[in-house]
């Protein structure tokens, strides 16, 4: 049985991207979208990956640590929690 972090393939947690100005809240909001799909892409893509990985080796644990992971659709498959 796996036990694996999505860590391990690629994910990172989102930046809870702290703002301390106006001028920075600007910038931010100018170019949140994008790093929001940036990272929902890489986590979405590391999940998937960790999970395929587990169930072709006989099923297991997909660990997702604490914090703030910004995915889209995940894909389950038999044998890993």
């Amino acid at each position: 049985m796996s036990d694996l972090d999505i860590r391990s393939f690629g994910a990172t947690p989102a930046d809870p991207g702290a703002v301390t100005s106006a001028a920075a809240a600007t910038a931010a909001a100018s170019t949140a979208s994008t790093a929001f799909a940036a990272s929902a892409a890489s986590t979405t893509a590391a999940i998937n990956t960790a999970i395929t990985a587990c169930a072709k080796a006989g099923g297991g644990r997909v660990r997702i640590p604490p914090g703030r992971w910004i995915s889209s659709t995940i894909h389950l498959q038999s044998g890993v929690t």
